[in-house]
């Protein structure tokens, strides 16, 4: 039985490390899609930065520079993997940051009309000076995700796509050879209880008759 529940363990392992990879691509994929402006100016900018016969040391320097200037394209930047043509770039959701902040400017307006209802003016104005904006609950934490810089923003996104079709086909085949081996380890399990019972009873029978 251990042998059985440990090729259980071992199927609902896989299946699980698959799921995982197919999420973490269908992640990627949407937020280089909801980026596309932002992942494309980036690329456009490396790849003419490289076409300038610049060195990787000049090209690391120049992408610092413009991140210490805030640019934004720079600042998406995480960092640089020139020797395969990748860039890592830290992506967000822009919609869901649009939604948390229109869900503070709601909870504010809704905080203010019950201190308007609770408090006299002067409490109200020292309250409004002691707010503070809620922190982050860390829901759109940045990605990392490597980009082709020989690929478009577009192709980059497919790419993560065609990865995620790749792992759930992966995992169908995943569980139907699962399934055979749990039934086959099933079938020699149950067939060897049938014979330890039968030996047992062999050896039952024997010492009655001694």
């Amino acid at each position: 039985m251990k042998k059985l529940n440990n090729v259980r363990e071992d199927h609902e392992q896989r299946l699980e490390n698959l799921q995982l990879v197919q999420a973490e691509d269908r992640v990627k994929a949407e937020l280089i899609e909801w980026n596309l402006s932002l992942v494309e100016q980036a690329l456009r900018v490396m790849r003419a930065a490289l076409a300038s016969q610049l060195s990787w040391t000049d090209v690391e320097a120049f992408l610092s520079e413009a991140q210490d200037r805030g640019d934004p394209v720079a600042c998406a930047i995480h960092h640089l993997r020139l020797d395969t043509n990748h860039i890592t770039m830290a992506l967000r959701n822009p919609y869901q940051q649009l939604n948390e902040e229109d869900g503070e400017h709601d909870e504010v307006k809704r905080e203010e009309k019950e201190e308007d209802k609770k408090v006299e003016k002067k409490q109200k104005k020292k309250k409004k000076k002691n707010m503070q904006k809620p922190e982050s609950d860390g829901l759109n934490k940045p990605v990392l995700i490597d980009l082709d810089l020989g690929l478009s923003a577009f192709a980059n996104s497919k790419r993560f796509y065609d990865l995620k079709r790749h792992a759930a086909k992966k995992e169908l085949k995943t569980i139907e050879a699962s399934e055979k081996a749990f039934k086959s380890a099933e079938k020699k399990t149950w067939q060897t209880l049938k014979e330890v019972r039968v030996v047992a009873s062999i050896q039952k029978a024997r010492k009655i008759y001694w």
